[in-house]
């Protein structure tokens, strides 16, 4: 769905809960520059909705609610993008949730997120990551919420990972006064520097859901690793495929570029030269007073196990 341009001027007239993570340099992606760039000097990023990861949650986020809703036993329903909330206490900040529970009161929110596999994964084993929940916070402090629900959906198993996240006011407070510091500043024309940061305080962390192997957990995590593995085999065929795809379009270049998309070098390199240890030291047995013995370490191997009887 393409955004109009009244949308994209509503959009950037406030700061959204997907901003309040760059302004405070929590970001793993925006700066607050970045954010300034957009909001006070008009430079929109390009293709906002034209990405393999916008399609995606699209199309997939009314499933995820659906499996919130099943999970939880709550009445969950798409918020219309269209409908910004807004705070008179805070003018500064709008929320865009992407659920709402209005059946009964008060009115729950919900944040809905259909990643990548591999982030979704990291998630599942390693917890929420601090953007997603400063995400979740700004959006608590506009609402007025005192919990958010947020659900991740794998894109690849369908499997939810769901945790409720709680209202944490000292840091709503410290986060308010940097977006109030940030939007002010920005409405006078003052940018901040490419690595701007706050000193605000950091959020208690939220683990994931994987914690003890002789529970439901340790089945969830085997099959989650299970189906990564898979995955990764499945992709490095998919990988290999479009290589070779490449290679055949481009015939005997030996360094292209396609429409700014990617640029290739397909090149003739010397072999490597190794070193044969073994038949050195089979050559010359002395030598085997140099080999150093490192500190013991442990390492971690999965067979996938057969579920038939």
């Amino acid at each position: 769905m393409a955004r109009s341009k009244r949308w994209l001027n509503e959009y950037n007239q406030t700061i959204g809960g997907s901003r309040a993570a760059a302004i405070v340099g929590k970001s793993p992606w925006e700066s607050a520059r970045d954010i300034y760039d957009q909001m006070f000097a008009g430079e929109q990023k390009r293709n906002i909705d034209d990405s393999p990861d916008i399609r995606r949650g699209n199309l997939l986020e009314p499933i995820a609610i659906g499996e919130l809703n099943r999970k939880t036993g709550r009445k969950m329903r798409r918020w219309p993008q269209s409908r910004f909330v807004y705070d008179s206490n805070i003018p500064f900040a709008h929320c865009l949730p992407d659920a709402v529970d209005d059946v009964e009161e008060p009115c729950e929110i919900a944040e809905v997120k259909v990643p990548r596999p591999a982030t979704w994964q990291r998630m599942y084993l390693n917890g929420i990551p601090e953007h997603y929940q400063i995400q979740c916070q700004h959006n608590m402090a506009v609402w007025g919420a005192r919990v958010i629900h947020f659900a991740a959906l794998c894109p690849v198993t369908m499997q939810l990972l769901y945790l409720p996240i709680e209202r944490n006011q000292e840091f709503i407070d410290q986060l308010m006064f940097a977006e109030r510091e940030f939007f002010e500043n920005g409405k006078r024309g003052v940018a901040p520097s490419d690595d701007a940061k706050s000193d605000i305080i950091e959020l208690p962390p939220i683990d994931g859901e994987l914690t003890h192997l002789d529970s439901e957990e340790a089945v969830k995590a085997a099959e989650a690793y299970k189906a990564a593995k898979e995955l990764l085999t499945e992709s490095e065929e998919i990988v290999e495929q479009a290589r070779a795809r490449l290679l055949d379009v481009a015939g005997d270049a030996t360094a292209f570029e396609i429409r700014g998309i990617l640029r290739c070098y397909h090149t003739l390199q010397n072999g490597r030269e190794t070193f044969d240890s073994k038949k050195a030291l089979k050559d010359n047995p002395e030598l085997e007073k140099y080999l150093k013995t490192g500190k013991p370490f442990k390492t971690f191997r999965a067979y996938p196990l057969s579920t038939k009887g």
